[in-house]
């Protein structure tokens, strides 16, 4: 993991291209069909940037499978051409926006750090639920390549502890930009280097505060169901680095 002041590592030339491209990346034998499943999370404006991408990979003969949280977020995906299944056991995130209290009270104060705190607490609900769902998706269409947003950084941790064999991609395709009430994630380049080692330190709070449920006891105990080792937040961190899980 790279250290104040450090540029994150990135893949080497020396990578051969069997490693880095093609079905061969993915341990599919040519002409058999591939199959990626995306994970974004949130409401229209974090899954509508992935319509273009889809029909690009579909157009190509891939197999795409969006899988997202309630059923009007399926419907409105299907309508934009997009094949989608709801996630058993994930909530409609606008729905859980716009009707918890705590929730809307931090989006009216317009304070990030409150606004996390109170989406973890939420997520603590149904993070059983979750991980149960992503197991019978995964189990009906097996998947070869899960790309995922950063809200779903702890699915893709246990995704990448639980099925190894499964290539991960992390999606940044929507703009970040820190204002007043915003602090500056940049999730698409977490290499950027801020002041003082600032870019790791907002990472390090942001990812502790809204995935504390998953870094709590219950969260620790639902790993352990499933034969995984605990977790800590540098397991999340890492993913923004590691040269096997590409951004894009």
């Amino acid at each position: 993991m790279p250290t104040r002041g450090q540029v994150a590592p990135s893949p080497g030339p020396e990578a051969s291209e069997a490693e880095t491209t093609g079905a061969d990346a993915l341990g599919v034998n040519e002409g058999s069909e591939i199959r990626v499943a995306f994970a974004p999370v949130g409401t229209q404006g974090d899954h509508q940037p992935f319509v273009p991408l889809v029909h690009a990979l579909i157009a190509q003969g891939i197999t795409v499978q969006m899988w997202v949280g309630g059923d009007p977020t399926r419907d409105f995906m299907e309508r934009m051409g997009v094949p989608a299944v709801t996630m058993p056991g994930a909530p409609d995130i606008k729905k859980l926006m716009t009707s918890d209290p705590a929730v809307l009270n931090a989006m009216r104060e317009g304070k990030t750090k409150k606004f996390l705190g109170a989406v973890s607490a939420k997520y603590k609900d149904y993070q059983s639920p979750c991980h149960s769902g992503v197991c019978q998706l995964f189990d009906a269409f097996r998947p070869h390549v899960l790309v995922f947003t950063h809200l779903c950084i702890p699915i893709a941790r246990f995704v990448l502890d639980k099925y190894p064999e499964v290539r991960l991609c992390m999606a940044a395709l929507y703009p970040r930009t820190p204002t007043r009430y915003t602090l500056p994630l940049f999730f698409n380049s977490p290499e950027r280097n801020l002041p003082f080692g600032l870019t790791k330190l907002v990472h390090q709070i942001v990812l502790r505060k809204m995935f504390a449920s998953s870094l709590g006891a219950d969260g620790q105990r639902l790993r352990k169901q499933y034969g995984l080792k605990k977790l800590k937040p540098i397991h999340f961190w890492e993913l923004f680095f590691r040269p096997d899980i590409p951004t894009i």
